[in-house]
């Protein structure tokens, strides 16, 4: 599925959206410096750059591990933000397969002239 890390909204305490977030280049940073495997290296970047990511549902939860480790250096209310935005993709996703697979299959019906 296609990610946009740049859509993810930080809030301040008050529930206000920072007016400002490179929120996307933190996580790219910590994906790049920390992920476990070098498969992440070239979608940290491409995260870098505020790119559209094509992304495993398992790819995602990779992700959301190393952004929830406390060690990442990431402020809780960040991790709840990446946390939300997440739930939200896969939400949308399962949805969206729900739907194709109940879509009625499409006949090929000859035309018929009036």
């Amino acid at each position: 599925m296609q990610v946009n890390f740049t859509e993810i909204r930080l809030t301040d305490i008050n529930g206000n959206v920072a007016m400002s977030s490179d929120f996307h280049k933190t996580i790219a940073d910590r994906l790049y410096n920390h992920a476990e495997t070098c498969d992440f290296v070239e979608i940290a970047m491409e995260i870098n750059k505020g790119n559209l990511v094509d992304l495993s549902a398992k790819q995602i939860e990779s992700i959301r591990t190393l952004v929830k480790d406390p060690r990442m250096g990431i402020y809780t209310h960040s991790r709840k933000a990446f946390d939300d935005f997440v739930d939200e993709i896969l939400a949308t996703e399962a949805q969206r397969i729900k739907e194709e697979k109940n879509e009625p299959k499409s006949k090929d019906t000859p035309d018929v002239p009036e």
